[in-house]
């Protein structure tokens, strides 16, 4: 009895960290380097959904304004961003939610209100020399 309980615990914590491994190694690699790609006048968004990674491109001559948002998604002490990109004719697309991960390009477990800030300056700027100029920024991510 013992021994079985002892085997199938095992079994858990062994499956437990074979899964968090492999989480940690999808989020250390490509995911985090790339979140935006700009390439022949179109951008391509990267995106974490079950069951795995995703992206999405949009025409930049299509797009609107960028929007950038605060938001508190893990817990208090860690902060993430929100950008929501509007096209044109009105259409606005899902959140694409983002960290300090994109800026340190490795995986960050908390990222801070200041390393948060910098990283959406970071992408606005980005956006900004790729001739979007209507970037909306939360004024929580400017301080």
């Amino acid at each position: 009895m013992m021994t079985s309980m002892f085997v199938l615990i095992l079994f858990g914590v062994v499956a437990c960290g074979a899964a968090l491994w492999s989480m940690y190694r999808g989020l250390s690699g490509e995911a985090t380097k790339k979140f935006l790609h700009f390439e022949n006048g179109r951008l391509t968004v990267y995106y974490y959904s079950f069951p795995g990674m995703h992206e999405k491109t949009y025409a930049l001559d299509q797009i609107r304004e960028v929007r950038f948002t605060h938001h508190w998604v893990r817990s208090p002490v860690s902060h993430t961003g929100k950008m929501q990109i509007v096209l044109h004719d009105g259409t606005v697309s899902r959140s694409f939610f983002y960290d300090g991960s994109v800026h340190m390009k490795k995986m960050v477990l908390a990222t801070s209100l200041a390393l948060m800030s910098l990283t959406t300056k970071e992408l606005a700027e980005e956006f900004r020399r790729h001739g979007v100029r209507r970037i909306i920024i939360d004024p929580h991510l400017l301080e």
